[in-house]
């Protein structure tokens, strides 16, 4: 891999740390709410619970974020000319 692709690679990274981190924090939020105001997860959502919505809401988003971004590079790369 060249120097261009390793670039790719680190753009395609970092725009999967930037969707994860504002995953994050709507996630933390909308699980702080609910456990507040729902009963159900209020009686059922221990700090466990909750920490494994975040991180998997994060690492979905992560994932998803930099399997597009390296995608859309490939394709944009191999197009006809």
């Amino acid at each position: 891999m060249g120097r261009e692709g390793s670039k790719d690679v680190q753009n395609a990274i970092f725009a999967g740390f930037k969707s994860a981190a504002v995953t994050a924090v709507v996630s933390s939020a909308s699980v702080a709410l609910a456990v507040r105001h729902v009963p159900w997860a209020k009686a059922n959502l221990n700090h466990t619970g909750r920490t494994l919505i975040v991180c998997g809401a994060s690492l979905f988003m992560f994932a998803l974020t930099t399997d597009q971004a390296i995608l859309e590079t490939q394709r944009k790369n191999t197009r006809y000319k």
